[in-house]
């Protein structure tokens, strides 16, 4: 008698079922799927269809939201009360093995950090290929008879199975693709069980680009919406600039009626649509009636004035099409944007109606943010039109549609914001697999013919109607393989009004700069005009004159009517004279709010240092910093120096800055110390302390810095400059020894200060900005660094302060939350870089302490830097040979260890 186990694995096995193994069968591409074709919904009124609400579709039920699903390993284990059963107990309890999710479902399951995910086993995928059977329960309203049900799955994974109340409707591969098929025979009016089944791989994966690769789960929304008997059924639409610039519009129209009532007939108006850019609002361009679709330019009309759509004015219109019985009796209304858009490509280069156009490409997605944990996912729903738009911002004209899911959404916001669109297959040589030979030689293998024409015919079909696309990839060049030669003509016959092209044939593109330029000329600005269709009337510039980082003027001019691709030179005065660093900024604002800035948004700054200012120099005039004498005692271990406010204190063993105090506080918690390598270990050898008199005294450390086990490393000085007003100079050089060849990513300098100084102002750049403009502004702690700072300020509520400031270059500083209090970085590198090499450096920086009451910070900087000068001007030297003095000072302390060995 067998046992309960084996009874129950007898059960299992017994309503296994028997799949054949679609996912690895390139000849199989799906079954059961609606022919391709454009995308849209059909409404009972025409109010509804131009308002494209789809919850106000005919028939629409969205199965988006909470779902039952159920989790394995492979798609072998799917059984088949999976599909077929509702996984709900009498009681309501889900089944065993059942919990719960909310579609859109991005699967958390681990992802390689580059590269092609999967051993190349063509057409084959691993036997661990997570699965998902999902579960809705859709309650559907009566349909009138001879109408049809529809369910649309916008994105799954790389292969989904379709079952309503336990009947497989059809199947469908490609990660990322929209899927429609017709569910009429299977569902019932009231509750009905749909049952997705998604695979993460498939054969198609081979196909895929990044997109697909990191596609898993019910990525987009999952609807069901009805369509009656006298229907639209698909429509092509074309617009081509005639030569006297013109416009012609051309829309073939296919259609379904019942044999027994006669073909349908079709009203037609062409609009603007409201909020789409275009010049008169809900005017009427043209309209007309269709009495029987051919398919082939049902519609054809000339238009003398139109507005173009391009990316620097998307101006998109509206054609409200009625879907009438032969009596006449209307059974459908459907709404269509779409803009007048003409391109062509000549010699290699892309022409937008009529005119050379740059492109502006976006930076590819970063692979973290394909992660479905990543909270900035391009496909998610409430970010992808936040990341077009800061795209759109950016000046970015153009996207690879591969790195992004493929539908309609996409499509709608490109049109929208004003984004060309490179759409089609994803190269064949997919990022990080270039040595793969099993994927190259697929573009020659006929069996996956079919996989490769399908592939592009559907989204050639779906997608041709959108002004947003301007040309199609094929996936390589045709003369690479007969596949992709039979994918090129495909996509000629269906759409030979865009180019078809291999990946990277309309070349780099050009940076994603603002297309207003401004630069400095004798007498005002010279504006240049790179808009390739729109002039500058609706642009202003507003010039702030800044002296240490404060505006001291402002004024707003135009440009005027300056063409596109023309220049004019703007009269403007000359900043006034003033003593520090006078900077002089131009911000390029648009007037007029677009679809996606607000108006008076920013499309650029420029800024330079007007020649007469004096930067780092202060006349007699300029206030200084209270002064005092310098004092200097010493202990057995400890050195103190005090000078006006400050308070220093030295361990005359380390050499190290161990407190100082200054403006009534404590300011410094734990000295200076140098970032460079990982795991380096510092040990000091010689510290040397002198006092000038009473104006200065000077601390100076050696010590050498480098990894254990290793013969490599730096022999460092840390030069103090302690003076009479209270302020310090830290100089810092470093020289090598030895051989390293890793990477070096930070050299810099790591003070820790108390955590109370927290309310940070500082005069530089904004993080992450490499291009914008220099201004005194407000910083919270954080990882985040910041370039080009003259100087910073770290601040109590009462007013104390730590003052930064850069001597002899400007600095790039961050400061972040740290045991003990707050951990303040300087950064020696080049602004904008993020890599050294393993050679000597020196910098240096000057540190006050300020009160309330006390200078402006900027005033304060600036008296710092003319009252102490740099080393190298006033002639002393931090690295000099230890045991020498310098003339006129005495050595009160010397510490003197061993010296490193020459290497």
């Amino acid at each position: 008698m067998r046992t309960a186990a084996e009874m129950t694995a007898a059960v299992r096995t017994a309503l296994t079922r028997a799949i054949p193994r679609r996912w690895e069968d390139p000849a199989q591409t799906g079954a059961g799927l609606l022919p391709a074709h454009a995308w849209f919904l059909g409404y009972d009124t025409a109010q509804a269809a131009a308002a494209g609400q789809r919850a106000m579709a005919q028939g629409f039920v969205s199965l988006s939201g909470r779902c039952r699903v159920r989790r394995y390993d492979s798609p072998a284990r799917v059984i088949t009360a999976d599909v077929c059963e509702r996984a709900v107990e009498p009681g309501g309890d889900l089944r065993p093995g059942w919990s719960t999710a909310t579609v859109p479902d991005a699967w958390p399951r681990p992802w390689p950090a580059d590269g092609f995910p999967l051993p190349v086993d063509v057409p084959h995928v691993p036997s661990h290929n997570p699965t998902a059977v999902y579960q809705f329960d859709a309650d559907l309203a009566p349909v009138a008879a001879g109408a049809r049900r529809i369910l649309r799955i916008e994105s799954a994974g790389a292969y989904v199975e379709v079952h309503v109340n336990g009947v497989e409707v059809g199947w469908a591969k490609g990660a990322r693709r929209a899927v429609e098929l017709d569910v009429s025979d299977a569902a019932r009016d009231g509750r009905n069980l749909v049952a997705l089944t998604v695979v993460q791989f498939a054969d198609s994966t081979y196909l895929e680009g990044p997109c697909g690769w990191w596609a898993a789960g019910v990525l987009g929304a999952v609807t069901v919406h009805t369509q009656p008997t006298t229907r639209l059924d698909d429509y092509v639409l074309r617009t081509t600039m005639l030569d006297d610039g013109a416009a012609r519009l051309t829309v073939g129209l296919c259609t379904s009626a019942d044999v027994f009532e006669g073909p349908a007939r079709v009203t037609w108006t062409v609009r603007s649509a409201p909020g789409g850019a275009a010049p008169t609002a809900d005017a009427v361009l043209a309209a007309g009636v269709v009495a029987a679709a051919t398919g082939v330019n049902d519609i054809d009309v000339r238009l003398a004035e139109v507005a173009w759509w391009s990316p620097e004015a998307p101006a998109l219109y509206l054609m409200e099409l009625t879907v009438h019985r032969a009596d006449g009796t209307p059974t459908q209304h459907v709404a269509l944007r779409f803009g007048f858009r003409d391109v062509a490509l000549r010699d290699g280069v892309l022409h937008l109606n009529g005119r050379p156009f740059p492109l502006r490409a976006a930076p590819r997605v970063d692979d973290a943010d394909r992660r479905p944990d990543s909270p900035h996912r391009p496909d998610s729903p409430t970010a992808l039109r936040e990341h077009l738009e800061r795209l759109k911002r950016g000046h970015v004209s153009v996207v690879p549609a591969d790195d992004y899911p493929a539908g309609p959404r996409l499509y709608e916001l490109c049109d929208e914001l004003g984004l060309l669109v490179v759409a089609g297959l994803a190269p064949i040589v997919p990022a990080g697999a270039a040595t793969l030979a099993g994927i190259t030689e697929l573009a020659d293998d006929a069996a996956w013919r079919r996989a490769f024409v399908d592939r592009l015919e559907r989204q050639v079909t779906a997608d041709r109607n959108h002004p947003s696309v301007i040309a199609w990839s094929v996936g390589g060049r045709p003369g690479d393989g007969c596949n992709l030669a039979a994918a090129y003509w495909a996509c000629v016959d269906l759409d030979p009004t865009r180019p078809a092209i291999a990946p990277g044939a309309l070349g780099a593109g050009v940076p994603a700069d603002c297309p207003v330029t401004v630069s400095p000329v004798p007498g005002g600005l010279r504006v240049r005009n790179g808009w390739v269709f729109t002039s500058l009337d609706g642009v202003d510039l507003v010039v702030d004159d800044l002296v240490d980082g404060v505006v001291r003027a402002s004024r707003t001019v135009a440009p005027g009517v300056v063409a596109p691709q023309a220049s004019a030179v703007v009269t403007v005065p000359p900043p006034a004279p003033a003593d520090g660093e006078v900077l002089r900024t131009v911000h390029v604002l648009r007037r007029a709010a677009t679809p996606w800035s607000p108006a008076h948004a920013v499309l650029g700054s420029y800024q330079w240092r007007v020649p007469a200012s004096t930067p780092g120099r202060a006349p007699e005039s300029t206030p200084r910093l209270p002064r005092g004498h310098v004092a200097v005692s010493r202990t057995d271990q400890e050195c103190t120096v005090r000078a006006a406010s400050s308070t220093w204190a030295f361990d005359t063993v380390t050499g190290r800055l161990v407190r100082w105090s200054g403006a009534g506080r404590e300011l410094v918690v734990r000295g200076p110390r140098v970032h460079h390598l990982a795991a380096m270990t510092e040990s000091a050898r010689v510290v040397d302390v002198e006092h000038d008199d009473d104006d200065a005294a000077h601390v100076q450390t050696r010590t050498i810095l480098a990894p254990p086990g290793r013969d490599f490393g730096l022999q460092v000085v840390y030069g103090w400059d302690l003076f009479d007003d209270g302020a310090a100079r830290l100089t810092v050089t470093g020289e090598p020894f030895g051989t390293c060849d890793e990477p070096v990513t930070r050299v810099g300098l790591d003070l820790g200060v108390p955590g109370d100084l927290d309310r940070i102002e500082y005069y530089g750049r904004p993080p992450g900005a490499h291009t914008s403009w220099i201004a005194r502004r407000t910083a919270t702690t954080g990882p985040t660094t910041y370039e080009r700072v003259r100087w910073v300020l770290h601040q109590d509520r009462d007013g104390r302060a730590l003052l930064l400031a850069a001597d002899r270059r400007s600095l790039a500083w961050s400061t972040r939350t740290a045991e003990g209090g707050l951990a303040v970085s300087v950064e020696h590198r080049t602004p904008g870089s993020h890599h050294t090499r393993f050679g000597p450096f020196c910098f240096s920086l000057l540190l006050a302490p300020l009160d309330a009451g006390d200078l402006d910070p900027g005033l304060a900087a600036r008296a710092l830097r003319a009252s102490h000068a740099t080393a190298a001007a006033n002639g002393r030297e931090h690295d000099k040979t230890p045991g020498m003095v310098s003339r006129g000072s005495r050595s009160l302390v010397r510490h003197q260890g061993l010296e490193p060995r020459t290497r």
